[in-house]
């Protein structure tokens, strides 16, 4: 007999605090985009929201923390969506879809996203917290993909490599878009992203020179015979080789590159 999970709705108190919190947040945002970060105090964000400084300090540590520091649920959340995907799926496709649904939350609050991304930009105070929101999303990613890989992540240096990787490219992702005309969306380009990680990283063709390097489905071609450590370039749809254990030789489609035999290269 399966268990059956159930979510329990969120009881009053409960709704109600999440709305005082999100209401703090509201106030934090309009302040410090209307004085500046600098000149906003907790006593303000406070009697902004009619509640109390001390009721502020109950759902926050300062007002860096208030303006873009996580829910405190997101953390809990991201794992256990992690957990969740199909056993026996590619670790980095595992990731595409985890932030590919973080996209679309972000796309939900864009106005307020912009908002934020511009003050961390432009006061250095704000930027330390949004250094540690981004470690400690990195750290439940790390331990979920290792644990479902079986192995230890403070020994095992594959599943925190994957994760920076995966990161990295997300954050840099939201900020060309944010930065961008907007007429390709967040979870276009986020796949995009993950597609050229899935490909190696293939370098695209000149400004102006045409070619199909890098076309999705096209696969690499091989360097010269007698080239060592050379190779052609692989399109997204292509696998490149990995330098990771075997274990982990999977690409997005969860399938494993074939092992180099050096011996085949030597010349006769």
């Amino acid at each position: 007999m399966s268990a059956t999970i159930t979510h329990s709705e969120p009881g009053l108190r409960e709704r109600k605090k999440v709305r005082t919190r999100q209401r703090l947040r509201e106030v934090a945002l309009q302040l410090a985009t209307e004085r500046g970060v600098e000149q906003v105090t907790v006593e303000d964000i406070a009697a902004g929201a009619e509640v109390s400084t001390r009721t502020f300090f109950n759902y926050f540590a300062s007002k860096e923390d208030a303006l873009i520091g996580p829910d405190p649920s997101a953390a809990p959340e991201l794992a256990r969506r992690l957990a969740e995907r199909p056993t026996g799926e590619a670790p980095l496709e595992s990731l595409r879809q985890l932030m590919l649904g973080r996209a679309a939350t972000m796309v939900e609050s864009g106005t307020d996203l912009r908002a934020r991304m511009r003050l961390v930009k432009g006061c250095p105070s704000l930027q330390p917290v949004y250094l540690s929101v981004a470690a400690t999303f990195d750290r439940v990613l790390t331990e979920g993909i290792a644990a479902r890989l079986g192995t230890d992540p403070d020994l095992d240096p594959y599943p925190a490599l994957l994760v920076a990787v995966a990161s990295t490219a997300m954050r840099t992702t939201v900020a060309a878009w944010l930065s961008g005309p907007g007429d390709v969306g967040l979870a276009v380009m986020v796949d995009q992203a993950f597609a050229q990680i899935a490909a190696g990283l293939p370098a695209p063709p000149a400004a102006g020179t045409a070619g199909t390097a890098g076309t999705a489905g096209t696969a690499g071609t091989a360097g010269p015979a007698g080239t060592a450590g050379t190779a052609g370039p692989v399109g997204p749809g292509g696998t490149a080789p990995s330098a990771s254990p075997a274990r982990h030789a999977t690409d997005a489609s969860g399938t494993s590159p074939p092992a180099a035999d050096a011996r085949s290269a030597k010349q006769t």
